[in-house]
């Protein structure tokens, strides 16, 4: 048996999960904790951009 690593942003069996709304990392185990305009984005955290970007 053997593990994947997901890359940040994603988790579940295959990876084809996007991390919950505020969470965001390796995992999902990073809770974002943004400003005002900022949002959390699966990947990085928080973004000044107002959007979720790729």
């Amino acid at each position: 048996m053997f593990i994947i690593a997901c890359p940040a942003g994603t988790y579940g069996g295959n990876c084809s999960l996007i991390c919950p709304k505020g969470y965001y990392g390796t995992l999902c185990r990073k809770k974002c904790e943004c400003e005002n305009d900022e949002i959390c984005h699966s990947i990085t955290g928080c973004s000044p951009y107002g959007k979720n970007y790729s």
